[in-house]
């Protein structure tokens, strides 16, 4: 890659940092009050033993993303430990937190090194709906695998061994890195996606322009 191109790429990829960190702050509570649905349905599918609600608490000048599931079925950890239907179990994340991964998917997006405003075009237009699957695949699972943990723990102190849920190792592998590796990597497809249908669009003009006789 020449040198202007990755010189170009780090210019917008610090933009994008700096403006999406700002909007991040000032509207970030009110994107994921539009996204509560998703992370609902998500969490519905991944612990469907419990009934969800999420909502967003903001206090003391600091929002929160705040899941409080509800026990279906009684959880027999033992017999002298019992997690009974209806039980409460929450679990919160800071709103910038949850928001980070979004933050670092549409930075490389915008960084994408693309060779004209079609494919950059493209390569937002793909964004939109993986910028969802990047929320439901970090911000969830962080909720759900925190009350695993907690309950891992309860276990624990009764001196009882549970298996290790998906939720719990997905989130441990989230919080080790994960939650920074999804994003680039989704950004990253986006823009070969892009690169790639614009390549097609671009051999197949080619072709039509040419002269009957050069035709293969």
């Amino acid at each position: 890659m020449q040198h202007h191109v990755l010189r170009n790429s780090a210019l917008r990829l610090l933009a994008a940092w700096l403006l999406l960190s700002l909007a991040g702050y000032a509207y970030g509570e009110a994107l994921l009050v539009r996204c509560l649905p998703l992370i609902a349905a998500t969490v519905q599918l991944i612990a469907p033993q419990y009934t969800p609600k999420v909502v967003i608490n903001s206090r003391d000048g600091e929002a929160n993303l705040v899941l409080d599931l509800r026990v279906r079925q009684a959880i027999h950890l033992s017999e002298d430990l019992i997690i009974p239907v209806g039980q409460p179990v929450p679990a919160s994340a800071n709103v910038v937190h949850v928001l980070v991964p979004l933050v670092l998917f549409f930075c490389v997006v915008c960084a994408w090194p693309a060779r004209d405003w079609r494919e950059q075009a493209l390569a937002l237009a793909f964004a939109l709906p993986l910028a969802a699957g990047v929320l439901a695949l970090t911000a969830p699972f962080q909720l759900v695998g925190l009350i695993e943990l907690a309950v891992q723990q309860a276990a624990a102190s009764q001196h009882l061994q549970l298996p290790v849920p998906l939720t719990l190792s997905w989130m441990v592998f989230m919080e080790g890195g994960g939650r920074w590796v999804l994003p680039i990597l989704a950004g990253l497809l986006c823009g070969r996606a892009a690169r790639q249908i614009r390549g097609d669009e671009q051999k197949i003009l080619r072709s039509a322009m040419a002269p009957e006789g050069r035709r293969v």
